[in-house]
């Protein structure tokens, strides 16, 4: 029983509609990172297109389950993606469940490009390669 929930789990189903996407939207959230500080899912079939200061961005949708300590969080994200820059910006976000509230949309103001470390650790890599293909520096 345990091996079929992990296995569920693993491949994303039973994750759930999130609620950035249109309803009726049908997801296919495949694990693209997992490490000590939680998985990520990106939905494959949900996609766009964000232009700011002249620069195209991806956008793709995320669910993430952050297991660091004191930070526990579910939430589903819009994350814009600078594929050229290899940078991150939030540009929606909906939490499920967290430390700062849970079944709230979270306000973003501006999006703005400061998410990824720098340089870009290894979870910020698999966003942006989930973002921008292979070809993303």
């Amino acid at each position: 029983m345990i091996n079929t929930l992990f296995a569920l789990a693993a491949t994303g189903l039973g994750l759930g509609a999130s609620p950035l996407a249109d309803p009726g939207h049908q997801h296919d959230w495949v694990l693209i990172t997992d490490n000590e500080e939680g998985q990520a899912w990106r939905d494959t079939i949900w996609n766009g297109t964000f232009e700011q200061d002249g620069k195209q961005l991806e956008l793709v949708l995320l669910r993430l389950n952050i297991t660091i300590p004191n930070e526990l969080m579910e939430a589903d994200m819009v994350m814009a993606v600078d594929c050229s820059a290899g940078q991150l910006g939030i540009k929606e976000a909906y939490l499920h469940r967290s430390n700062f509230g849970s079944g709230v949309e979270a306000p973003i103001e501006q999006l703005s490009m400061d998410f990824a470390d720098s340089p870009p650790s290894q979870s910020d890599r698999d966003i942006i390669e989930a973002a921008c293909g292979e070809t993303a520096e």
